[in-house]
């Protein structure tokens, strides 16, 4: 039993992936959880020591906000306006918790130059990106925005 999840399934989501959202993958790379929630606190247990800072977007997931601070992650804020997150701010974070498709509660997409903004942030700080896409794929309009996973290359977005 592979504990990333069933095979077919992970191959599927990865073929799925590249197209819809430029995120190019390997299945061996894709990990199946049963939600966000486990998404995060996974994250959070192999990236993160307690005492180290995490940034989450404000107003956000106040899910995200409990998991961060139970793992004794000190949290620091980025706020959210028409654009989306504005992470310029940021310093001294290592993991940085975004919902950049569709922003939770506001439902803002965060824009390119923001996206491209948080990515060098996280280039900077050395620092991992938890991209949370929750319903990326919705769009009124057009095309979905592409994913920051994809526009780093995979580079520190999860």
């Amino acid at each position: 039993v592979d504990r990333r999840g069933f095979g077919p399934l992970r191959q599927a989501i990865a073929a799925h992936v590249g197209p819809a959202r430029g995120v190019i993958c390997a299945p061996e790379q894709i990990v199946i959880l049963s939600s966000t929630r486990q998404a995060i606190q996974l994250a959070v247990t192999l990236l993160t020591e307690p005492g180290e800072a995490a940034a989450v977007e404000d107003p956000g997931y106040l899910g995200a906000r409990q998991i961060l601070g139970s793992g004794g992650l000190k949290l620091a804020t980025i706020p959210v306006d028409g654009e989306g997150a504005d992470p310029d701010r940021l310093a001294g974070v290592r993991l940085i918790y975004l919902t950049p498709s569709h922003q939770y509660p506001l439902g803002v997409a965060m824009s390119l130059r923001r996206r491209m903004a948080a990515l060098g942030v996280a280039e900077r700080l050395g620092a991992w990106i938890i991209e949370d896409d929750y319903d990326g794929e919705f769009q009124n309009r057009g095309h979905p925005a592409p994913s920051l996973h994809g526009l780093s290359g995979g580079g520190r977005v999860i």
